[in-house]
């Protein structure tokens, strides 16, 4: 079959000359020596012919594809599981479960599948490797694997921190412009996401520094070979605030909503402000605690219209703020 994308002629001629729309997938796209400019040829055809691709390598798909396709292909990011996709990818199991799982092991659909936690582990260790191997090594051709590793070491126990980027270059002993890189192709890798500060008064709002998350908790978590229950662990604040975070943009298909935090220069801090079509709403995320922190008041003094919200794992029953609903989600547990 890798004969038939080196050559546009037998390409059409494998699929018929008959008029009916037709759809290929191609899976690993990468691999293929240019497939950018194959598909832009067949694009330019203006025949009857859909591609959907995809492939293991998000940075080597475009740099094989971004030059010839612009303004010819719609790029979609797939998530991984949200937590209602996860109630039915690993029914059954109960929603205190599930969300156990997906704090401690995440929400890769392979993972997900497991049912022993060493197998989730081993997956979650293929999937580390192959990442480091393939768009790290093999691609990026990096040399400071190491100085990399580290890196992600220091951000899996600051997830949720405000990004200090001076301190990192000095416990790594990287300059700026590495560490720059390195987030860069986190960012690009989907490993990590930055969300930047929500402001409108320059003097009393932070407007610069942004916090980092990462897009998988089990992935996190591997980084730290810390795969402890809920009772044993000191981090499940962050684990659920990270676990928020991902359920904003997994449920988010088209990428339109905003997601910022809101801290002013006297340390006043909320976790999100997320900004939809329907308005901004201030969101905390909270492990224990239900009632309304105190920067709540603060920010309205700021910003009178903004709507507030509190998040625990017993009212995760709707994420209004990206106009999307998780129904009959209740959490319901008492101890844990």
């Amino acid at each position: 079959m890798h004969e038939l994308f080196t050559s546009i002629p037998d390409f059409l001629n494998f699929l018929g000359n008959d008029k009916e729309q037709k759809y290929v997938f191609i899976d690993e796209i990468q691999r293929l020596d240019s497939p950018g400019l194959f598909l832009k040829e067949i694009f330019d055809l203006n025949r009857k012919i859909k591609f959907i691709y995809s492939g293991s390598s998000q940075l080597e798909i475009k740099a094989k594809t971004r030059e010839h396709l612009v303004g010819r292909a719609r790029i979609f990011q797939i998530n991984r599981l949200s937590f209602k996709e996860y109630l039915d990818f690993a029914s059954p199991i109960t929603k205190m479960d599930a969300l156990q799982q997906m704090l401690i092991f995440g929400s890769y659909p392979a993972v997900a599948k497991e049912t022993d936690n060493l197998e989730k582990k081993l997956r979650l260790r293929d999937i580390y490797q192959s990442y480091i191997q393939k768009d790290l090594t093999d691609f990026l051709q990096l040399d400071k694997v190491d100085g990399f590793n580290k890196m992600l070491v220091i951000l899996a126990n600051q997830t949720g921190d405000l990004l200090n980027v001076h301190s990192l270059s000095n416990s790594l002993a990287l300059n700026r412009n590495e560490i720059d890189r390195y987030l860069n192709i986190l960012e690009h890798t989907f490993i990590c996401s930055k969300i930047y500060p929500y402001y409108r008064n320059y003097s009393k709002e932070i407007t610069k520094t942004p916090k980092l998350y990462f897009l998988d908790s089990g992935l996190r978590n591997y980084i730290l070979n810390q795969f402890q229950p809920f009772k044993q662990r000191q981090d499940i604040g962050k684990l659920f605030e990270n676990f928020y975070y991902t359920e904003l943009r997994a449920n988010d298909f088209y990428n339109f909503n905003k997601v910022n935090f809101w801290r002013t220069t006297n340390q006043t801090e909320i976790d999100f402000i997320v900004q939809t079509e329907n308005g901004v709403e201030a969101i905390e995320i909270k492990w224990e605690k239900e009632q309304a922190p105190k920067s709540f008041q603060t920010i309205r003094e700021y910003y009178p219209e903004i709507q507030t919200r509190v998040v625990t794992p017993r009212n995760l029953q709707e994420l209004k703020s990206s106009n999307f609903k998780i129904t009959d989600s209740s959490l319901q547990f008492s101890s844990i």
